[in-house]
């Protein structure tokens, strides 16, 4: 129990140092609009966006690069302190005004700078959550991870509207966007570095260790095992229609800072999209504890459903309201996604192998992803946002529809699948199998 109580304390003090940065130098509100000041196109943040999401095809490197679970606490904390968060210092350097540096080649700098910083990041991310699920057991990991996320989301608030205020206080001058990201990059250290002092991972003195890195073979033995699952299959087809509903999220800001969507500040952005980390907090802690008792399906299909709504006030409705309960649902939807869809996946593993089970959907998941978001971008350039998000709409009913009707709850499979097999082993009795059969529905 003291165990439990340090790790959750301590991993939720992480999170939310992790986020106060992550939030307040955010790819949704925070670069598109330093990238508007530069003159970027709607294709170029489209672009960018396309280069973030593909972020799930570097996912793999982990699994060769960090594979000894004894030294893995100790290797994931290097990664971010020597790879990651270097990225954040040199996008700060290239910003600076007193380097004059060229607008396209500055846009084109900071653009690259964080697709590196978030390739490196999510290059161990499967790594990560495997090794985090670790420290908590099974009935208290949904809460756990929502705790975090919820510590995470609320420090983001704070970052979204210091940045916010800062642009306010002084606007036109964009060195202050530089100094955040120096102040994001040190505070990202101060978080790497409560994981090392605070979090206990004394399981990993017991597990067993690997000599060296697993064949492709094997990994890819294990991609095949996890997508022969048909419910792993369909849950994933869901996760890529609910993605194409809602891709270039990072058109957003853009769209509320055209005539169209209300031309709003940049500093009003910012403050109005606190509502995002604050609806994510509350919604992912409500989810999270739905999960544990009932099953994270329904956490997926009720974020789904946010994502159908967000999705209709984007389209239907413009100015600082509008971008307000946007900026919620988007919350609620994210929110979702990472504390119902991570468990989904991670209990859906039908080997031991569960960290290519993460990756493997985070592989299936990024390239049509990554494809959408070049497309909105470049249509949202042409045609207008309207279309966009039109298209968006088509896409997120599709995947509420299909998560509703052909996805099961992957507990109810396993309790299913563990009674037939006892009833046919003669150990329980037809009626009492059927009986427990709908409890996650």
């Amino acid at each position: 129990m003291r165990r439990d109580l340090q790790n959750v304390t301590a991993y939720a003090a992480g999170e939310s140092l992790w986020g106060l940065q992550s939030y307040a130098v955010s790819s949704v509100t925070f670069l598109p609009l330093l990238l508007k000041n530069y003159g970027a196109g709607n294709t170029e943040i489209g672009v960018q966006s396309a280069l973030e999401v593909m972020t799930g095809l570097t996912s793999i490197i982990g699994l060769y690069l960090l594979y000894s679970r004894r030294r893995l606490k100790r290797q994931l904390m290097l990664w971010h302190v020597l790879v990651a968060i270097p990225f954040l210092v040199v996008a700060g350097v290239v910003n600076l005004n007193c380097l004059k540096v060229p607008l396209a080649l500055r846009r084109w700098g900071l653009i690259a700078c964080w697709t590196g910083h978030m390739w490196s990041v999510f290059a161990v991310i499967t790594v990560w959550t495997d090794w985090a699920s670790n420290l908590f057991e099974t009935r208290i990991r949904g809460r756990a991870f929502a705790i975090a996320l919820e510590g995470m989301c609320l420090a983001g608030m704070v970052g979204t509207v210091s940045v916010g205020w800062l642009l306010a206080r002084y606007p036109g001058d964009t060195d202050v966007f530089s100094y955040v990201y120096f102040a994001a990059a040190l505070v990202a250290g101060l978080s790497i570095l409560t994981y090392s002092l605070w979090v206990r991972d004394d399981k990993a003195d017991l597990a067993e260790e690997f000599p060296r890195p697993p064949k492709f073979a094997q990994i890819y033995l294990k991609f095949r095992q996890s997508l022969a699952e048909p419910n792993f299959r369909r849950f994933l087809v869901g996760r890529i229609l609910a993605g194409a509903g809602l891709g270039a999220i990072q058109l957003v800001p853009a769209y509320y800072r055209s005539q169209a969507g209300g031309m709003l500040s940049d500093s009003s952005i910012l403050i109005y999209a606190m509502a995002l980390p604050l609806s994510e907090a509350v919604g992912a802690l409500a989810l999270g504890a739905m999960g544990d008792h009932n099953g994270h399906r329904l956490g997926v299909i009720v974020g789904t459903a946010f994502q159908v709504a967000t999705v209709g006030v984007l389209l239907f409705s413009g100015g600082a309201v509008s971008c307000i309960l946007a900026y919620a649902g988007m919350g609620v939807v994210f929110g979702g996604t990472w504390v119902s869809h991570i468990n989904v996946v991670i209990e859906s593993c039908p080997h031991e192998h569960r960290a290519a089970h993460i990756t493997v959907s985070s592989l299936v998941l990024a390239l049509p992803a990554a494809l959408a978001a070049v497309a909105y971008g470049w249509m949202a350039e042409v045609f207008g946002f309207r279309v966009v998000f039109a298209i968006w709409l088509v896409f997120s009913m599709a995947a509420l529809v299909w998560l509703v009707l052909r996805v099961k709850e992957p507990r109810m499979l396993s309790i299913y699948r563990s009674q037939r097999g006892r009833m046919m082993a003669g150990i329980i009795s037809p009626e009492i199998s059927a009986d427990r059969r709908g409890r996650f529905s």
